[in-house]
């Protein structure tokens, strides 16, 4: 009797200790599920806030392409309106440069640097003949070359034009009096360069190869000074 006594006391001690540990268990679990729970609230709002700003950017991706559509018919409309303002600007007004224009830009600018060259030479001339002054003797032996140098420097040279003219285009009349003295050879490798680039010029306009859409479109008319003689006195130099 007294050991079956024993052996019920050791089992409820033994069950006591199980629902002891099944307690522990218990409340892990217990604090297990209040974090799982939380955590879905919180992944619950997230998805919320996810799928508000997934709305919100499909809204301003139907507006951006909205806007875009627009802006492309407006593209096209201004692109139509340009094609007709165009059309409707005469073809004298249009600001385009053709390659006949170049070349003749080209060609009075070499003119002009060709000219400031023999200025310059004058210049210096002049200066030799004040200077020449104080020195007689220097003055006899240079006068006869310096008088024969401004006659050549200031005279026309009426053949080279009209053999431009007729070897050039109608619309290209270049008028330019070229010395025929070789003041020195930097001048006259200018002169021959000029006059060469003066006929390459000549010669595009009247290639075939400008017979295109250049010349259908003339540009604003480049207006240049046209070079004017110089007249030079004996007084002046004197």
């Amino acid at each position: 009797m007294g050991r079956e006594v024993e052996n019920l006391i050791m089992e409820n001690n033994e069950l006591l200790a199980t629902k002891n540990a099944l307690n522990i268990v218990k409340d892990d679990l217990i604090i297990k599920v209040d974090e799982l729970t939380s955590e879905q609230e919180i992944l619950r709002e997230e998805n919320r806030q996810i799928s508000a700003l997934n709305a919100r950017y499909k809204q301003k991706i139907a507006d951006l392409e909205a806007e875009i559509k627009k802006m492309k018919e407006d593209l096209e409309g201004a692109k139509t309106n340009k094609s007709d303002d165009e059309e409707d600007v005469p073809m004298a007004q249009r600001k385009r440069f053709t390659r006949v224009e170049m070349a003749r830009v080209l060609m009075e600018r070499n003119q002009y640097k060709e000219r400031f060259m023999e200025l310059q030479e004058a210049v210096r001339f002049t200066e030799m003949m004040r200077a020449s002054r104080n020195d007689p003797d220097l003055d006899k032996k240079s006068k006869q070359s310096v008088w024969k140098f401004f006659s050549s420097l200031f005279s026309s040279n009426d053949r080279e034009i009209v053999g431009h003219r007729k070897a050039g285009a109608p619309g290209a009349n270049f008028r330019y009096n070229a010395p025929t003295h070789r003041i020195s050879p930097a001048l006259d490798t200018m002169r021959k360069r000029s006059q060469h680039e003066r006929k390459r010029g000549l010669d595009l306009m009247d290639a075939g190869d400008l017979k295109g859409d250049d010349l259908k479109t003339p540009v604003a008319q480049v207006a240049l000074p046209s070079p004017q003689p110089i007249e030079t006195t004996k007084e002046a130099i004197s």
